[in-house]
């Protein structure tokens, strides 16, 4: 058996490495590190997951598939898939 030490990031949870200086490397860049001032960690972004909406009408596939809603209230706009990083209407999470 070899015993191995993995480095998980400490802003999302997700990424693990085994690698510390690639870890370091991820945490710098990473979307859940408030440091990096991203539309995850602002207190203005709204995000609403995508779901089916019903319509039982239609033949086939009776489900309209709604796209995930990501959206800034201090821009009053929507948002791409990817965050915006250092925003200069950033403000913290409560």
């Amino acid at each position: 058996m070899i015993e191995r030490t993995i480095y998980e990031c400490e802003h999302c949870h997700k990424r693990r490495l085994i690698n510390k200086s690639a870890m370091k490397k991820h945490e710098g860049i990473c979307w859940y590190n408030n440091k990096n001032k991203t539309c995850l960690t602002c207190s203005g972004y709204v995000y609403e997951p995508p779901y089916l909406e019903p319509h039982p009408e239609l033949d086939g596939c009776p489900n309209e598939h709604i796209d995930a809603i990501r959206y800034c209230e201090y821009e009053d706009k929507n948002l791409d898939a990817e965050p915006v990083i250092n925003c200069e209407h950033w403000r913290e999470r409560d």
